[in-house]
């Protein structure tokens, strides 16, 4: 399995630019699986509290209905979707638009912006592999996580300069505990770091602080 890591150099709620990187991003990725950081068509809820969500999960729909997944690939995108009439932070599978993960621990920002929790994470098959995906802070319940018979966990975030080093000792700490790779997706902004990166073991390896694409076989 090929997995491409696509790290958009994003402006912080221009969708439409954003949606535009992160195409041409795709179409020079190698992989058959694409994966994006939490929020990468906006940027986190958590750094523009000021946002219109509603807007942003408008915006969003029609972004992603836009974006073309290049032939036998598929992405999975993070971004706010309307399901059952309720508002959640979801990871979605293109182009069969199949919900994989929904966020199940929002953080303050979003319970306060009327943004609701999933029920639970499970593994999920993707390409022939059993997988984890975690998406921000559902990281902090992973005690409750199993992730047994799972081949690779993904987590889902976007680092920014303040909680890099942290997070990537916790990750290096939860790989070796669980003996399982973590592939974790961020982004670069204004206020975003880079650096998304695979952990196995003590091993880390990242991009920098620009866009770029990561490509990892498994």
């Amino acid at each position: 399995m090929k997995i491409s890591v696509l790290q958009p150099e994003i402006e912080r709620g221009n969708i439409q630019k954003n949606a535009a990187t992160i195409q041409r991003l795709m179409n020079n990725a190698n992989g058959d699986l694409l994966i994006l950081a939490e929020y990468a068509l906006t940027g986190s809820l958590v750094l523009d509290e000021n946002a219109n969500i509603q807007k942003w999960v408008n915006d969003s729909k029609i972004a992603i209905q836009r974006l073309l997944v290049p032939k036998d690939k598929s992405l999975l995108i993070n971004s706010l979707i309307l399901k059952d009439n309720r508002i959640y932070n979801a990871c979605t599978l293109l182009p069969s638009n199949e919900i994989m993960q929904i966020k199940t621990i929002p953080d303050m920002t979003e319970r306060n912006a009327g943004i609701y929790a999933g029920n639970d994470i499970s593994i999920v098959q993707l390409n022939g592999k059993k997988i984890i995906i975690v998406i921000c802070a559902d990281i902090s319940g992973i005690d409750k996580i199993l992730t047994s018979g799972a081949d690779i966990m993904l987590f889902i975030y976007h680092f920014t300069p303040e909680n890099y080093e942290r997070h990537i000792v916790n990750l290096v700490s939860i790989s070796k505990e669980r003996s399982i790779p973590i592939i974790t997706t961020s982004l670069t902004s204004d206020k975003n770091y880079g650096h998304s990166c695979y952990v196995c073991g003590s091993t880390v390896v990242a991009l920098g602080n620009h866009e770029g694409i990561m490509e990892i076989t498994i």
